[in-house]
């Protein structure tokens, strides 16, 4: 029976095949074994989170390349058709393309997070905090084209040839990639240009909102209402863009109705304590502005106009203007100073 032949190959062959690649699955899963348990016990122990990230990367990728070596190895033991033989290398040559870009990736990320990283966050300057993620993702593409074009050239397709239909169609091929050019070139513009950082309030066009990533392609903020809007970097290259957090300070205006009932030295004294409130309070600018501005049968109109102290985070700046409100209202039931509410 282990001699009748099924496909070209024996049951024995076909038995031998399955025991090959059942032995490589399971020294898989010994290696699995070895890495997650008594070496992760051994590395959480160390000093360092170095050998951490390392562990964290690699053993997926070598448990992946023991598995694919088995499926390799095992098959060897058969004999395919030409055919089968040929997609069954495509399909092992695929996986170890794959497996090994996820490992570069992964390797690249750690050369990243551990040692590029920490030196840009000692700089005075910014500018490199935005170039580190676009040189990251810009290499990850040259990565990943490379091993499309081994992929391709294991495929049997001729690169030579193919570059040089690409040198022909050159103009079709650029018509195609405009955009995407326009918005590498605008990522690059926006980095060196820095109208703005990850983590700034900017207002561009209708929305407003607070900068959480800068790409190749785009650039992505949320907005006040939780939103995550993405604006293509070429749109961010040719229009207006408005950096909330660089302003120093933000102009509020507020207009008060006193009561009718109040006498004109209630009015005076409404003024002076306004202006004492805020000539104290810390976080707005010294210069400010309180008015009777006009009246009516409903009461005094009076206008105070301030400048807020703007450092980019929304929360002091909405404790501020809470303060001075709250203050104004207090002192003025305090004088017995009354509002008049329609």
């Amino acid at each position: 029976m282990l001699d009748t032949i099924y496909f070209h190959n024996s049951v024995r062959d076909y038995l031998i095949s399955f025991l090959v690649l059942f032995l490589f699955i399971l020294l898989a899963k010994l290696v699995y074994y070895l890495l997650e348990y008594p070496l992760e016990r051994f590395v959480t122990k160390t000093k360092t989170k170095i050998d951490d990230k390392i562990l964290d990367i690699i053993y997926l990728p070598i448990i992946f390349y023991v598995v694919i070596f088995g499926f390799y190895l095992s098959a060897s033991f058969l004999t395919f058709s030409d055919k089968v033989g040929h997609y069954a290398h495509n399909i092992i040559t695929a996986l170890l393309i794959i497996n090994s870009i996820y490992f570069a990736f992964k390797i690249l990320d750690i050369i990243m997070v551990i040692f590029l990283r920490p030196i840009v966050k000692k700089t005075k300057s910014k500018l490199d905090d935005q170039l580190v993620p676009l040189i990251q993702r810009f290499i990850k593409l040259i990565i990943a084209v490379f091993a499309i074009f081994i992929a391709l050239e294991n495929l049997g397709v001729d690169m030579i040839s193919l570059l040089t239909g690409l040198g022909i169609g050159g103009i079709a091929v650029a018509l195609a990639a405009k955009d995407s050019l326009s918005n590498l070139f605008g990522s690059l513009s926006v980095a060196m240009d820095q109208p703005f950082y990850i983590g700034d309030i900017i207002r561009f066009k209708d929305y407003e909102g607070v900068v959480i990533d800068l790409g190749i392609r785009s650039t992505r903020i949320r907005t006040f209402d939780t939103t995550e809007i993405t604006i293509p970097n070429s749109e961010l290259t040719s229009s207006t863009i408005e950096n909330i957090s660089k302003r120093k300070a933000v102009k509020k205006v507020i207009d008060i109705k006193l009561s009718p009932k109040n006498t004109a030295k209630n009015l005076e004294r409404a003024k002076t304590i306004i202006e004492k409130i805020l000539e104290k309070d810390p976080g707005i600018l010294k210069e400010y502005y309180v008015a009777l501005i006009g009246f009516d049968i409903w009461g005094y109109d009076m206008k105070i106009v301030y400048w807020v102290k703007y450092n980019g985070t929304y929360k002091p700046y909405l404790e501020v203007r809470h303060r001075l409100h709250s203050e104004i209202v207090k002192n003025l039931e305090k004088a017995k100073i009354p509002l008049a509410f329609r």
